[in-house]
């Protein structure tokens, strides 16, 4: 069997749209791979795993949501009337001075000095 190097050596010897197609294929059977992996993964877990009976969960999910709500639909009336009852207070505004800075304000910065070390890339 021959090595890595030995199967990189005969690709680098071929044209260039050889090598592009090479390329493109190695690409698309790596990304194959990783998909087929995680869609496997996926489906045996337990967040798409098959449930026999889905539609007499769903069923029964519908109707506790609905007896939910009706049963919380009183508190929710209170609240209501509650917060309109609660503007019985003046509205007003209130300001509050601070310092306030700005970045457009600061003074420039010599990039220039020779006590900063710079890195360049």
């Amino acid at each position: 069997m021959a090595s890595l190097s030995h199967h990189l050596e005969r690709v680098r010897a071929k044209p260039h749209h050889e090598q592009r197609k090479i390329a493109f294929l190695a690409a698309f059977g790596v990304t194959s791979l990783v998909t087929l992996g995680w869609l496997g993964a996926l489906a045996s877990s337990p967040v798409l795993a098959l449930n026999p009976r889905a539609d007499q969960n769903e069923e029964l999910n519908m109707q506790n949501a609905l007896t939910d709500t009706r049963s919380s639909f009183g508190e929710l009336a209170g609240a209501a009337a509650a917060a309109i009852g609660a503007t019985t207070s003046p509205a007003r505004i209130t300001v509050v001075d601070t310092k306030t800075t700005s970045t457009l304000d600061a003074p420039k910065q010599n990039y220039n000095d020779t006590h900063e070390t710079v890195l360049t890339f």
